[in-house]
């Protein structure tokens, strides 16, 4: 530590009401280890997809792994769909992104994609899940059903 500073922070939560933003549909946090942090300042704000950088090795002090954050999504009714390493040539990965989407078995997961079906379907595609999008209208039926189902995907 060369310096410390003393700085106002505020929260996700409350800077998107200030703003008067209702919903957010992809979330992006990338903070060198405070992504944790700021995923518990969301309140009830529930992005429809999430992209975080996860770190597997601690590289900052009392940073997160990997491992906590995945297990704060699912605790919030989220789960994985991706999640990538990159620096592959090595045998322990240090950082990756991780990609988290509302859970279809979870009832907070399954009212969230249901609330906002158009929204979730067409993030699904722009992030080339169309499989798993067919596979969760098979499990919770979705209104758009008939539109799913025509699409043809690898």
């Amino acid at each position: 530590i060369v310096k410390e500073t003393t700085m106002t922070c505020s929260t996700i939560s409350q800077e998107l009401s200030k703003l008067k933003v209702l919903e957010l549909d992809f979330l992006k946090i990338d903070t060198q280890g405070s992504e944790l942090d700021i995923l518990m300042g969301l309140g009830d704000y529930r992005s429809l997809i999430i992209m975080t950088e996860i770190q597997y090795l601690p590289m900052y002090d009392d940073m997160p792994n990997a491992y906590k954050v995945c297990q704060y999504f699912v605790d919030s009714g989220y789960i994985p769909f991706s999640i990538t390493s990159h620096n592959a040539r090595v045998l322990c990965p240090t950082w990756g992104d991780g990609f988290f989407m509302p859970s279809w078995v979870d009832p907070r997961g399954i009212d969230l994609i249901r609330s906002r079906e158009e929204k979730y379907i067409a993030l699904m595609l722009m992030f080339g899940q169309g499989k798993i999008l067919k596979f969760v209208n098979n499990k919770i039926e979705l209104k758009n059903k008939k539109f799913i189902e025509s699409l043809k995907v690898n």
